[in-house]
């Protein structure tokens, strides 16, 4: 139900990569009510947070650090090349 609450859950990584990959993954999923997806938007602000934190004794304030950030250009995975080229 969307109404229940959600906490958050400690597993082992490397064995939620192996359950993933097999027929397994919908029922872990569905019977833990696991998603892929953040919220994006949480980060940000937690990030500008720690940010600020870092260098308002500097006199930087978050209208400076968003201001720097927008100027950045956004990448993506593959922009750094293919994961055929790491292996």
């Amino acid at each position: 139900m969307a109404s229940d609450p959600r906490h958050p859950l400690l597993a082992d990584t490397s064995s939620l990569i192996a359950v993933a990959n097999t027929d397994q993954w919908d029922v872990l999923t569905e019977s833990l009510a696991l998603t892929t997806t953040y919220d994006a938007s949480y980060y940000e602000t937690q990030l500008i947070r720690a940010v600020e934190s870092v260098l308002s004794p500097l006199g930087w304030d978050r209208t400076d650090i968003r201001r720097e950030l927008s100027a950045l250009e956004d990448t993506t995975l593959s922009s750094f090349g293919s994961t055929s080229e790491l292996s």
